[in-house]
């Protein structure tokens, strides 16, 4: 299986926060490094407002994405034939 595709359909919400939040981090520490490269290449500071706004859009989808995860566990989930016997 495809390691993407495992995310999709894993219930443990403990790999899908690890991944969540590492890639989270590293498309942060991009973003905020092209905002403040072009605040400083333009001298316009309007890049790194950018650049914070669309951290908090990413840190946003991360934990709705883990907030969808999670309320599926506690709403309940059907089991599997594998897993019922």
């Amino acid at each position: 299986m495809r390691p993407l595709r495992f995310l999709l359909v894993t219930p443990d919400t403990t790999i899908k926060a690890v991944f969540l939040e590492d890639s989270a981090a590293l498309v942060g520490l991009f973003l905020a490094a092209a905002g403040l490269g072009l605040s400083h290449a333009t001298g316009q500071v309007v890049w790194d407002g950018l650049a914070s706004v669309a951290i908090g859009l990413l840190l946003l989808v991360a934990a709705s994405t883990l907030a969808r995860a999670n309320i599926s566990l506690l709403v309940g989930r059907a089991a599997t034939p594998a897993s019922a016997g």
